[in-house]
């Protein structure tokens, strides 16, 4: 599948299920209940099960091992599970299959509203614990009804990544600012063989709701609620359709698709050139330097509307987050691990080695990071107030489902920007908003 990759360093940022719509049946993937507890050490048995997996989960596996040797008293036992359905019936069940685990930005506020999420402000105020370090937009994120429910151990942002070569040889000296200069990028970038696309200027499956949120629109109102027709988000699409879907053509596009290699492996199409930008995240800094270390590549802040200037640097922040579900069996025990990952030295050893933003302010300078080719414009841009996390709402999860439905119909030309935000703002009147 395209995008497993990606899609497993989002952390399954959109949830495969609701705690509303999934039935209490078998909970695979997370392994035996520890019914005693304990370990026959006497230590206790803290089960923590993770999205992340592949090299991930040996990052993972590292700082768990570290954790059991700089203390007698718990013994964290890791599984790896990337079955996001699993972990939701776990939290439902009288049953848990874990005492600690991860997910990203949208499911919390949804999971902490159906109260199967343990807050952490009791355990916070007990041990004094100063959380005033963390990215602040992930605090606010993890909130809800003025109770904190997860903390920040990794995060992505996303750029524009560019060829400087193609760039070059196309007569442009600098990275697009503007969406006017990035128009001129996809014009001039872009070569055609007839009708057939055999290089293109930009990736022609962006991600459009990072587009239009760069190009000024908002998929909430300011009071939370569902607004896909908001006027701003209509034109962003427009553009897109204008400058990419109508003039190469649609079928055109999918067939220059059908030729791409995998992502994250060798030939995947930024590596190899068949596209000139690319807007994705900070750990395309350790993919690039495996893959396609020969590759002359730069990043650069998102394009902003020539009208907006004030707009320069925004972009989305995702969110690694480690929660405590309310029915796990050493909850005291699982925090005091959830403090150690979350400690300084742990957490910037993580980061580093999966190419994640750290989820502390004060690790964003560290020079840890140095070696990853331009990182430092990720680490930058995290500073800014405009990285903010998708809005968490109880319906952030059908939301996305639907708008990612309605992106499919506009980039396959089955449908306008208004239509298919209109169908959108349909569904929206079912949401429990």
């Amino acid at each position: 599948m395209k995008h497993v990759h990606r899609i497993a360093r989002k952390l399954a940022v959109v949830a495969v299920a609701t705690l509303a719509s999934v039935s209490l049946a078998g909970c695979a993937g997370f392994g035996p209940t520890n019914t005693t507890g304990t370990d026959k050490e006497g230590k206790v048995t803290v089960r923590f099960s993770y999205l992340w997996t592949g090299d991930e989960a040996k990052a993972v596996e590292k700082i768990i091992k570290d954790f059991n040797a700089s203390q007698s008293k718990i013994s964290v036992k890791g599984t790896s599970s990337a079955d996001q359905q699993a972990q939701v019936l776990s939290m439902q069940g009288k049953n848990p299959q874990f005492d600690i685990s991860n997910t990203g930005n949208s499911q919390i506020v949804d999971w902490a509203n159906s109260g199967v999420l343990l807050g952490l402000d009791d355990y916070i105020k007990a041990d004094k614990y100063d959380t005033s370090d963390f990215l602040p937009a992930a605090i606010k994120n993890n909130s809800f009804d003025s109770k904190l429910y997860a903390l920040p151990v990794a995060a992505n942002i996303y750029q524009l990544l560019y060829n400087k070569d193609e760039l070059k040889e196309a007569g442009i000296t600098n990275p697009p600012e503007t969406f006017d200069d990035f128009a001129k990028v996809i014009d001039t970038v872009s070569k055609l063989n007839g009708d057939k696309v055999e290089r293109l200027g930009t990736n022609s499956s962006v991600d459009l709701q990072l587009l239009v949120q760069a190009y000024g629109g908002s998929w909430y109102t300011e009071d939370g609620k569902a607004s896909p027709t908001n006027p701003r988000n209509i034109e962003a699409l427009n553009w897109w359709v204008e400058h990419v879907i109508k003039k190469f053509g649609a079928k055109n596009l999918q067939d220059f698709q059908s030729g791409f290699g995998e992502y994250g492996t060798a030939q995947y199409p930024f590596y190899t050139g068949q596209i000139a930008t690319l807007i994705d995240g900070n750990w395309q800094s350790a993919f690039i330097r495996r893959l396609a270390p020969k590759l002359n590549w730069g990043a650069a802040a998102l394009p902003y509307p020539a009208d907006k200037p004030e707009l320069k640097g925004t972009t989305r922040l995702d969110l690694s987050n480690l929660f405590i579900p309310k029915n796990s069996a050493h909850p005291k025990e699982a925090w005091e691990f959830m403090k150690y990952f979350l400690g300084k030295k742990p957490m910037l050893e993580f980061t580093h080695t999966l190419a994640n933003l750290p989820g502390r302010t004060s690790l964003l300078s560290d020079t840890t990071y140095s070696d990853l080719p331009n990182f430092d414009v990720f680490l930058a841009a995290a500073k800014s107030k405009l990285a903010v996390p998708s809005y968490s709402t109880k319906f952030s999860t059908q939301y996305g489902q639907d708008l990612s439905a309605a992106f499919t119909q506009i980039q396959a030309g089955q449908a306008s920007p208004e239509q298919a935000m209109q169908s959108v703002a349909e569904k929206a009147k079912a949401y429990k908003q």
